[in-house]
């Protein structure tokens, strides 16, 4: 279709405006060529060579053009992309062991409150942001998410027991102001059973 087809006759035959629309016309037509290409692009069936190079860099994959051709670097996408892991707890738990450490945190999914809490001592806030992303992508959508940041650290606790007397002041034989009211003697230590 042609930019003069939808202009009045009045313009037929003014050389000016054929060359104008000869120009708009070619111009329309790269810009449809772009279009369309774009629509293409959004799904790795139609998808050119260019788009497909960008889905295997970001799916890690190193292809060999002079070898692999355009079809079998589509289906390879489309296989890569069907077959990732199901996204279970314990592979959410697998993530958060490579990212924390085992037992550096604790995951509780309370499936009958609809709740999910992660309970985990994070190096710095990156690490901290990272496992927000992992499970933003990894849980159902009908889970409320709760992060609390805690410190996991052992505490040794140590007993003991010891005697000491005290010997109180008495009467008449202590001067107000000069003799301690209460002394107190060396401890000895005591053991417990």
């Amino acid at each position: 279709m042609s930019i003069k087809e939808l202009l009045p006759d009045y313009y037929d035959g003014v050389r000016e405006f054929e060359v104008l629309f000869a120009v708009e016309d070619a111009l329309v037509d790269q810009v449809d060529q772009q279009i369309q290409r774009v629509k293409a692009n959004q799904w790795i069936q139609t998808a050119d060579e260019q788009t497909i190079g960008f889905h295997e860099q970001l799916l890690g994959i190193l292809a060999n053009p002079e070898v692999e051709d355009l079809t079998f670097r589509r289906q390879r996408i489309l296989h890569r992309l069907q077959s990732m892991p199901p996204f279970t707890v314990p592979y959410l738990r697998d993530h958060l062991n490579r990212l924390f450490g085992r037992g550096n945190y604790l995951l509780v999914v309370d499936h009958e409150n609809y709740r999910m809490v992660l309970e985990s001592s994070a190096e710095n806030a990156n690490w901290f942001q990272e496992a927000n992303t992992i499970i933003d992508k990894i849980k159902p959508a009908n889970l409320v998410y709760i992060q609390s940041p805690t410190f996991f650290q052992k505490i040794g606790i140590a007993e003991s027991a010891a005697i000491a007397p005290l010997t109180y002041f008495r009467i008449g034989r202590s001067r107000v102001g000069t003799d301690q009211l209460l002394k107190r003697a060396e401890e000895i230590e005591v053991s417990i059973t």
